[in-house]
């Protein structure tokens, strides 16, 4: 039995781990007030979906046309604003 509660304790542990280091990297505001009805809030992870740089502030890649890029976590390589969400 307390082999179960010490596996289930460590596995609590790394859980909580993980989710502290993913929260720190979706910093981004809330653009929608709550009363704006046409406001669409679509989230989104930093330097997984979009570039951000140390802020959390969404950012372009390298300039187009230089041959510069960047991958993203999600895999998809971004230059320019092809990096950032409209």
């Amino acid at each position: 039995m307390n082999r179960i509660a010490l596996a289930i304790a460590t596995a609590g542990i790394a859980v909580t781990g993980a989710l502290l280091t993913s929260v720190h990297a979706q910093a981004q505001p809330t653009p929608c007030d709550g009363f704006d009805l046409n406001c669409v809030y679509v989230p989104y992870t930093c330097n997984y979906d979009v570039l951000c740089d140390a802020a959390g502030n969404v950012i372009p890649g390298p300039p187009l046309g230089t041959g510069g890029r960047v991958l993203l976590g999600n895999g998809q390589y971004c230059a320019g604003n092809g990096c950032t969400r409209p």
